[in-house]
């Protein structure tokens, strides 16, 4: 039976962040008073000086994680721009700021980084012997649009095969199992000018799984304005992959994104497929983290004071509740 640890991405604090609401020490006292144990951090949005880290904020760092005993897991990373100037890198700057990101994970001890989803194979590749030297794991996150039925996994999946690495897997983002349409994405649309009918069809649409050309033909009809295929559009990027893809692939995943959009007042979360996944990663030898990500505050901070940190509690009952017996 796994053995399924319960974690947070500092990501979903961010609307506090930005706002001047919560500093990082705030970070970690929520998460330490949430009872969570591990965290995870996008480097470029939280770390301050990346991808130059001092060693002053270093040593902050590990007495943050002394003093509030927490377990840093994954560093988030956007490898394929570089962070100033969001300009894009070519293939040898981006193997060089990988490994200088696998450094910058080794001092500040998490086990893995998050590659983002664009990084070439051959990139990874580069950067694997530094990576099993270091002892720091590469992670593809899985993301909306992408499927572990694609051309885009096999491709990763075979570079790990090929090379018989314990140090390059993935990283599902829970995104990626979809039953519905997000609702709060939807009245975001509506509150913009999307007819509400309109709305009410596409989704119908989604959960009737039709594909996107489908419901494009069915909504053809309705006189879509660009805002409403726009909206259509972002509605069928959702994927509603196979949750039994949990039980194929078990073998090389060690870290997943917990993404959630709204958890409504009873902890459920409105639109993702969370119980099927749970159930079935639980029936693997899984022994990692689930770390929350809320990304509901985009879709809310236009009409009110977004409450990340209850949102966050709300999930992590979820996931007690789905977990069960396992550690947490």
């Amino acid at each position: 039976m796994a053995c399924i640890r319960r974690g947070v991405s500092f990501c979903s604090y961010l609307y506090e962040f930005y706002r001047g609401d919560m500093t990082l020490e705030d970070c970690f006292r929520e998460t330490a008073a949430a009872g969570i144990e591990g965290i995870e951090i996008l480097a470029d949005y939280m770390l301050p000086g990346y991808p130059n880290i001092s060693n002053e904020f270093v040593d902050q760092w590990h007495t943050l994680i002394g003093k509030y005993n927490v377990i840093p897991v994954c560093l988030g990373l956007f490898n394929t721009v570089n962070p100033i100037g969001n300009i894009s890198m070519d293939t040898d700057e981006m193997v060089g700021a990988l490994k200088k990101d696998l450094h910058i994970a080794f001092r500040l001890g998490f086990s893995s980084v998050r590659m983002g989803a664009n990084t070439p194979v051959e990139v990874a590749e580069a950067a694997l012997s530094e990576a099993e030297r270091l002892q720091v794991k590469l992670g593809y996150e899985i993301h909306p649009p992408l499927s572990m039925d694609s051309q885009w996994f096999t491709e990763r999946l075979d570079l790990i095969k090929r090379t018989k690495t314990e140090y390059i897997g993935f990283i599902p983002d829970m995104g990626i199992f979809a039953k519905h349409a997000n609702p709060i994405h939807k009245e975001w649309f509506v509150r913009r000018g999307v007819r509400r009918s309109v709305a009410d069809s596409i989704c119908k649409l989604y959960a009737e799984e039709k594909s996107k050309d489908e419901a494009e033909n069915e909504s053809g009809a309705l006189g879509l304005s660009t805002l409403e295929k726009e909206y259509l559009g972002d509605v069928f990027r959702a994927n509603n992959e196979n949750p039994d893809n949990i039980l194929k692939y078990k073998d090389y995943f060690y870290h997943f994104h917990g993404k959630f959009y709204e958890m409504d007042e009873s902890c459920n979360e409105t639109s993702l497929n969370y119980e099927a996944v749970i159930k079935n990663l639980l029936s693997t030898d899984y022994e990692g983290f689930i770390c929350s990500e809320y990304e509901g505050s985009r879709h809310l901070s236009d009409i009110m004071v977004v409450e990340s940190c209850e949102q966050l509690r709300r999930h992590q009952v979820m996931l007690k509740r789905y977990i069960k017996n396992s550690i947490g």
